[in-house]
């Protein structure tokens, strides 16, 4: 890994890596309901995705379906279909 603040918070255990989940249609990753009790809960003092070394910048809670996503971007934030669970 060549982000080193991203493998020192992955060591440290206050990052959580979404690599290993499902991705939608729109490229979003589709967070399993532990995950995001694990995020919410302070393990995920950071959000990302260790295999192709991004940030997650944005957690929410689709309002149609209560799916949660996460995206790489802050597109989830202030965001009338979404309630926004986390922010970077």
């Amino acid at each position: 890994m060549k982000n080193r603040a991203m493998l020192r918070n992955l060591v440290k255990g206050t990052l959580v890596d979404v690599s290993e989940c499902e991705r939608d249609e729109n490229g979003y990753y589709v967070i399993p309901e532990e995950m995001v009790v694990r995020i919410l809960n302070g393990a995920g003092k950071d959000v990302a995705d260790c295999y192709d070394e991004v940030w997650i910048h944005s957690i929410g809670r689709r309002r149609n379906d209560k799916i949660v996503l996460a995206s790489r971007h802050t597109d989830l934030y202030q965001n009338s279909d979404f309630e926004c669970l986390w922010l970077r």
